[in-house]
């Protein structure tokens, strides 16, 4: 295979594209989680500054832990792509403890015991934001994000 750049002027070693096969294995368990910390997503628009005529950018919304799943719809209809996934409710998710805010982060995860019913899928999470941006800079710390065959970790941008 062609190895691949992220952007073609990144410096560094290119990485190759692999296939499940050469992913190490890893225990049922790890890798399953996901815990963004200290999520402190900032959405920043570019507009010009008063009396400037520069562009410079203004903080619009900042997603701190305290309060961070008030700013996003919890997704639970049936999954587009037909995953093996049962996407759960706010609600749900923090009884089965996959979300949680914490001082400094807030935690998402999976389902990650107990057996699942043939055809059924893992339960898991699948968030939208209430505010819709068409432009910007933001900036998101993510602490882990779930590795290996099967898992799907994505952080999706798209306008009204």
């Amino acid at each position: 295979p062609r190895p691949l750049r992220p952007f073609p002027e990144a410096p560094g070693p290119m990485a190759t594209p692999s296939t499940c096969r050469s992913m190490p294995r890893q225990p049922l368990g790890r890798g399953c989680r996901m815990s963004v910390a200290a999520l402190w997503t900032a959405a920043l628009s570019l507009r010009p500054a008063a009396g400037t005529g520069t562009d410079v950018y203004e903080l619009k919304e900042m997603y701190s832990p305290q309060g961070f799943f008030s700013k996003w719809n919890f997704w639970t209809d049936a999954d587009p792509s037909g995953g093996a996934v049962q996407y759960s409710s706010h609600e749900a998710a923090l009884a089965a403890g996959m979300v949680k805010e914490e001082v400094d982060h807030a935690y998402f995860g999976a389902q990650m015991d107990g057996k699942m019913e043939p055809g059924a899928g893992r339960p898991s999470v699948r968030i939208q934001s209430k505010a819709a941006y068409n432009s910007g800079l933001f900036v998101v710390k993510i602490n882990h994000a779930p590795t290996g065959c099967g898992t799907w970790p994505a952080f999706w941008l798209y306008g009204e």
